[in-house]
């Protein structure tokens, strides 16, 4: 046992090694040169820091519309995610197992979005593929409170919408950061994400509070409806914006 146990903490320090190795590899390729960091003495308080960030994304279209619609899919998106272990273990009848199955099965797809990602961009457009994909992942998430019959039915059309709604979602995050890096200036990158990240998820607690209450008084699958829609107006609310008509990434 103590062979196995060294053994370990030798494989573990080697991998660290390498780790760092490589990291200090790639560091010293990088050729852009950084900018200086604001000396403590010339930074202003972290209040008017945080204002300053937020009224930089209120100013800006884009990023209002980002900001908003991120704010509506992170409220409705908690009606889902507060019942969906209930949801589809008590009323769906399906096998703790089986959703631990659905759900590593979305961890896989969302990889595969990823790599998705920069080629639904060349054809669509940046804008386009950031509310394509959000209206899409609400569209398939229809299926979750649709589902109903035998457990081997019902689990077929829970694994459809973790397959094709994750890679969906998957492509949607990753292009709406990228358009936020290419809209927010390097010296306010902090600031203006933090207050995107404050309206946004703000409102998850709230969202879920809600679902709870709703839940209470008309069920969980009527419920989980409202989740949904709300998940597909936010996906429209950027493909009806100015947002749409961003074409693409900078490289």
């Amino acid at each position: 046992m103590e062979d196995s146990i060294l053994t370990r903490s030798v494989t573990t320090r080697d991998r660290d090694e390498y780790e760092a190795t490589r990291s200090a590899f790639c560091l010293a390729r990088i050729r852009k040169p950084e900018a200086q960091p604001v000396s403590a003495k010339h930074r202003r308080s972290a209040w008017h820091e945080s204002i300053e960030g937020l009224q930089f994304v209120l100013k800006s279209p884009l990023l209002r519309t980002l900001a908003g619609s991120a704010g509506v899919f992170n409220f409705f998106g908690t009606f889902v995610g507060t019942f969906y272990t209930l949801y589809v273990i008590r009323t769906l009848g399906v096998s703790p197992i089986i959703l631990g199955l659905l759900i590593a099965a979305g961890g896989l797809s969302a990889l595969v979005g990823a790599w998705l990602a920069e080629r639904v961009v060349r054809h669509l457009g940046l804008g386009l593929t950031i509310g394509g994909g959000l209206f899409m992942y609400g569209l398939i998430g229809l299926l979750v409170p649709l589902a109903h019959g035998p457990v081997s039915v019902v689990v077929i059309v829970l694994f459809v919408s973790q397959l094709v709604g994750d890679v969906a979602v998957s492509i949607h995050l990753i292009t709406e950061l990228s358009l936020r890096q290419m809209l927010i200036p390097a010296h306010l990158a902090g600031r203006a994400n933090t207050a995107i990240q404050f309206l946004t998820l703000g409102v998850a607690p709230f969202g879920a509070l809600l679902a709870g209450v709703i839940a209470e008084h008309v069920g969980v699958r009527f419920t989980l409806f409202i989740g949904v829609f709300g998940v597909i107006v936010a996906g429209l609310w950027i493909l009806l914006s100015p947002v749409r008509r961003v074409q693409a990434m900078e490289s």
